[in-house]
């Protein structure tokens, strides 16, 4: 590692931007017959991108423009989807999501993301603080979940994540959606802790499978994109 009293100014200015956009990095240099090396670890939590940059350094010009490209250095997966595809299951999240917890047992499959909202520089685990959670469930075979009840009746009482029957929930025969804020006060809005929760759960017939998504947290999944997710939740 190269300590800090010893980095080259307009190195240590392209790193300094790098952190800005969110990127953890940290510098290294080697010494090599006619010629030095510079380079640096960069991660983006956000997305979990890694990246390896290292330049070869003869002199001060060598070293301003490997300044110059590592501080033009972005990770354009932000603010965009990627894909995923697990046990048979495929979606597309956004990208700022990471994972957090999974779960695959007989008849239910879970897949957690989560969405930090952290203080600039405050970095925790996923699932601490405060956050949203993206939640992906697969249930079968469904006509032995659902055996003598409805799909509303078995997502209230069962799934976890679910609101309580009658609260804010919107049904049909084959699906069941929900937008509602679960935990509000006068304070909590004051405070900003309010807990918001927007899921849906549908049946797939011809592959006798429910599937299900809720988004959970102190952040508010927009409908556009939370539909975007949902749409994009599938059997493969």
């Amino acid at each position: 590692p190269l300590p800090e009293s010893e980095t080259p100014k307009s190195w240590a200015q392209a790193v300094g931007k790098l952190e800005q956009t969110g990127l953890l990095a940290g510098s290294f240099f080697w010494k090599g017959p006619g010629h030095d090396g510079m380079g640096a670890m960069l991660h983006n939590p956000a997305t979990g991108l890694a990246v390896l940059a290292q330049f070869f350094i003869r002199g001060q010009h060598d070293l301003d423009i490997a300044s110059e490209v590592l501080s033009s250095f972005r990770d354009h997966t932000n603010g965009k989807t990627v894909p995923w595809t697990m046990f048979g299951l495929t979606a597309r999240i956004p990208s700022n999501f990471v994972l957090d917890t999974f779960s695959f047992k007989p008849g239910h499959y879970r897949v957690s993301y989560w969405l930090p909202a952290t203080k600039k520089g405050e970095r925790l685990p996923p699932g601490k603080g405060k956050g949203v959670s993206l939640v992906f469930d697969r249930y079968a075979p469904a006509s032995v979940f659902l055996k003598g009840t409805s799909i509303e009746a078995w997502v209230t009482d069962n799934m976890d994540g679910a609101p309580k029957s009658g609260n804010g929930i919107e049904s049909g025969e084959k699906k069941v959606m929900w937008d509602v804020v679960e935990k509000t006060s006068l304070l909590r809005r004051i405070l900003r802790r309010e807990v918001y929760n927007r899921g849906r759960v549908w049946i797939v017939d011809d592959e006798n499978t429910v599937l299900g998504v809720h988004a959970r947290g102190s952040i508010a999944a927009p409908a556009d994109q939370f539909n975007g997710i949902c749409e994009s939740y599938g059997i493969v």
